[in-house]
């Protein structure tokens, strides 16, 4: 019994290619690994890179439990919450007063209106939000008043 032998008719073998590409693939590699190599002796680690909140946490240090510690100083870095945007009465004022008009601005509107009370168009656009929702809060707190007494 003859053995068969198992021919390849791929693009790559008839044309001689696989030996090519492999070649071109260690050439890369190689590349690749030096500039690595010439990024870490610059840089470091990528690890150390890392500030140390970002860090992966080490299990096998004791007392290690996978969340970050932060120190006082770790805490003074982190973004802190932002402070309540207060509005003057007179801004209030003509706030109110449009939302009578209207509940809903359209964009240009609120970028006048918001240039009129020296407020960025976000703010208007924010206050709106609020004041819409305040007011659907009243009126579901008027239903419960109205049905408790009925």
């Amino acid at each position: 019994m003859t053995k068969r032998m198992k021919l390849s008719f791929s693009i790559e073998q008839i044309l001689g290619l696989q030996d090519k590409l492999a070649d071109k693939l260690a050439e890369q590699e190689k590349v690749a690994g030096t500039i690595i190599s010439s990024v870490q002796e610059t840089y470091g680690s990528p690890e150390s890179l890392l500030s140390a909140e970002y860090r992966s946490p080490t299990l096998s240090s004791p007392g290690s439990d996978g969340f970050n510690d932060y120190s006082s100083d770790d805490e003074f870095k982190r973004k802190r919450k932002r402070t309540r945007t207060t509005f003057s009465s007179a801004q209030v004022y003509e706030l109110e007063k449009k939302f009578q008009r209207s509940q809903y601005l359209s964009a240009v509107d609120r970028l006048n209106l918001a240039a009129a009370l020296s407020m960025s168009d976000v703010q208007v656009k924010r206050w709106f939000q609020n004041r819409r929702c305040k007011e659907r809060h009243r009126a579901e707190d008027m239903q419960k008043i109205q049905h408790v007494r009925s």
